[in-house]
């Protein structure tokens, strides 16, 4: 009768031990989840700006090419200019 009284104060603490780590364990997957869900997050916000930093810089190109445009055309205005300047004689 003790031995039964004995291994049921033991069952009882091993099941009180049990339902312990059962809360450690859940709290450390609500933990897991959380952090889970701050990465994930994170990753979209990363993505958005990868995305924002991808447009700005097909607009840069975009630029950069109208620039090289107009200077090709300002370079071409000038040889007609120099053409024309040369044309005339400025007689003293």
């Amino acid at each position: 009768m003790i031995y039964a009284a004995f291994l049921n104060t033991k069952a009882g603490k091993a099941l009180d031990d049990i339902i312990s780590h059962t809360g450690n364990v859940a709290e450390i997957i609500r933990r897991v989840a959380i952090a889970g869900d701050e990465q994930t997050k994170a990753i979209s916000e990363i993505s958005r700006n990868i995305e924002g930093i991808s447009t700005v810089s097909e607009e840069a190109a975009k630029g950069v090419n109208q620039i090289s445009l107009a200077t090709d055309h300002l370079n071409q205005l000038a040889i007609n200019l120099e053409e024309l300047v040369n044309r005339f004689m400025i007689r003293t």
